[in-house]
C-alpha cells in the first residue's frame, strides 16, 4: 500500500534547507513538494473524489485516487501493460454489417406476424424439446430450417419453420441438429396428448 506522510520534523537530515510543505513516499523513498504544478493540479480534480469518502486522511484519499486515475491497466486484446488504443497486437475487432436482404426481412411486420403464428402452432414449446418428452417455454425463437441464404423463397412457409428454444437453435444452427429431423418435427402435434 502507497502512504505519504507530510514531513513535520525539522531535525531530520537536510530536513532545515527544505519547507515544511514536502511529502514523504513510503515506497519510492523520495520527497516531493507539495507545490508542484502537476501535484496541485491533481489534488485540484481529487477534491469530488476527497468529499465522498471520509474515513481516511484526506492526503491519503488524494494519493489512492491518483494511484487509481493514472494507474495502468491489462490489454483485453493482448493481455500486456500499456495505455489504451496503443495495443501492438494487430488484432482487429470488426463489426458485421447487417444489411442483407435476410436481415431486413427479419425486421419486417410480415416476419413478426408469421413467427407469432408458428410459435402458436407449436403451443409456444421447443419441438425438440417436445420430441424429448421436455416442455421447455423458456427462450424461444422461430428457426428456418432451410436457412434464408440457401433458400429466401421459403421464407414464410410453415414447412420450413419450427419453433425452438435458444439451446436448440443454436446447435440447428452449428449442423448439430440435422435439417431432415427438424422436418420430421413441424408435423401439427396434438398437444392435448401431452398436457399442455
Amino acid at each position: 500500500m502507497i502512504t505519504i506522510e507530510k514531513k513535520r520534523k525539522r531535525s531530520d537530515r537536510g530536513a532545515a534547507n527544505k519547507p515544511p510543505g514536502h511529502l514523504f513516499c513510503q515506497l519510492c523513498v523520495q520527497e516531493y513538494p507539495l507545490d508542484l504544478l502537476f501535484l496541485s493540479r491533481a489534488v485540484r480534480s481529487s477534491d469530488s473524489f476527497v468529499r465522498t469518502v471520509t474515513n481516511t486522511s484526506s492526503t491519503l484519499q488524494r494519493v489512492l485516487f491518483l494511484y487509481l486515475k493514472f494507474m495502468l491497466k491489462a490489454c483485453s486484446r493482448c493481455g500486456k501493460i500499456h495505455k489504451p488504443g496503443e495495443c501492438t497486437a494487430g488484432i482487429k475487432y470488426t463489426q458485421k454489417i447487417r444489411d442483407s436482404e435476410a436481415d431486413r426481412f427479419r425486421n419486417r411486420k410480415i416476419w413478426r406476424r408469421k413467427a407469432d403464428e408458428i410459435l402458436e402452432r407449436d403451443g409456444h414449446c421447443c419441438r425438440v424439446c417436445l420430441s424429448a418428452g421436455v416442455i421447455n417455454s423458456t427462450d424461444l425463437s422461430v428457426h428456418h430450417i432451410v436457412p434464408l441464404k440457401v433458400d429466401y423463397d421459403r421464407r414464410l412457409d410453415n414447412d420450413n419453420l419450427i419453433t425452438l428454444c435458444r439451446y436448440h437453435h443454436e446447435a440447428a444452427e452449428r449442423g448439430r441438429i440435422s435439417r431432415q429431423e427438424l422436418a420430421t418435427m413441424t408435423c401439427t402435434v396434438d398437444f392435448s396428448r401431452h398436457n399442455i
